[in-house]
Parts: structure tokens; C-alpha cells; sequence
């Protein structure tokens, strides 16, 4: 599937209102990771990114993916610099294509190997979506398996299991679900 302008528009103001509905759901599970306003600094650029994506009228694909890494970019939050750098990623990459399987293989190998259960997360997904078996199960179902296999290898190592989800975990799984609920629509 090719992303238009239009689709990341909506694709992005789906995510903001996902991110609107569980913004003290993050904060919290930001707090177990010294990052206690994670929400709200996530919600603060996808509020920037929307109205920037609703106010002109006078860009393409490529420079709205580039001012959503821009915009993601300028918070002062580990996870949005992440996205950030994921953006910008899928910019570089659609000068060439808007296929979004293609799309969203660049941002996953932008993101860094010390953030593991993320990167497993976005490089399963994205292999869903580009066989066409995205859906709200699969991404469920991908996220759980992934902070199982972590917990399995805490487990092995004599480790402290994870006894808190990662907001990178989260969000990533919001990030798919509102793709997948723009490409419903």
C-alpha cells in the first residue's frame, strides 16, 4: 500500500487522540523509567504535528514525514527523539517510495539495537504490514510475545523480570494500531 498525504494526516490524528486517551497511563509508566511527563511530551509534538498537518496546505509527503521528525525531534524526551529519528527515516525514504511496508523498514533499522524490545516489535509489524495481516490482534499479540520472551530471558539470566512495560513498547503498538485504523477507514 502506497501512503498518501492524506492517510499520514489521519494516521497521525488517530495516534494523537490515542495518545490524548492514555496520557496518565504513559506519565506512569513513564515514572518507573525516570521519564514521568513521557505522555505529555509525546502529546505535546503529535499536537504540533496535527495542527501542522491541518494548518498548510503548501507541502508533500516527504516534507510533512520530515517536520513529524522535525517536531518530534525538538522534545526534550528519549522516546520522541526516537520517533523522531524514525521520521526522518521514512522522509529520506520517500523521495524514492510511499510504499508503506518500505516506508516503516526504515524507521525500524533507524532504531538503535539498546532499545531491543521496540526494534523486535517494529520489525515484526512491519513484516505484517507488508504481507497485508495487519490487525489489532496481531499487534496485540506481537506485543505480548516480545515482553514475554524479554521476561523468559530475565528468567535465564537471574535477572529482575520486567514488572513494568516499557512507553516505547506501548506507543509503538499505538503507533501500528492507528495505522491500521487509517487504512480501515
Amino acid at each position: 500500500m502506497d501512503l498518501t498525504l492524506d492517510e499520514f494526516s489521519k494516521w497521525m490524528t488517530i495516534l494523537n487522540k490515542k495518545i490524548n486517551t492514555h496520557i496518565e497511563y504513559l506519565n506512569r509508566l513513564g515514572d518507573n523509567f525516570n521519564d514521568p511527563e513521557c505522555g505529555n511530551k509525546l502529546l505535546h509534538a503529535l499536537n504540533q504535528i496535527t495542527n501542522y498537518l491541518n494548518c498548510n496546505d503548501d507541502y508533500n509527503l516527504t516534507s510533512a514525514l520530515n517536520q513529524t521528525s522535525i517536531i518530534f525531534s525538538n522534545e526534550n524526551n528519549p522516546l520522541c527523539s526516537l520517533l523522531g529519528t524514525a521520521f526522518l527515516q521514512m522522509s529520506k525514504r520517500s523521495v524514492d517510495t510511499r510504499e508503506i511496508g518500505e516506508l516503516l523498514n526504515a524507521a525500524t533499522l533507524s532504531i538503535p539495537d539498546n532499545n531491543k524490545m521496540m526494534k523486535d516489535i517494529w520489525l515484526l509489524l512491519t513484516n505484517t504490514v507488508k504481507n497485508n495481516e495487519l490487525s489489532p490482534k496481531v499487534i496485540n499479540e506481537t506485543i505480548k510475545n516480545v515482553s514475554d520472551q524479554k521476561n523468559q530471558i530475565s528468567d535465564y539470566l537471574n535477572q529482575e523480570k520486567l514488572n513494568h512495560i516499557c512507553p516505547n513498547v506501548i506507543v509503538s503498538g499505538y503507533i501500528f494500531l492507528s495505522l491500521f485504523e487509517t487504512e480501515e477507514a
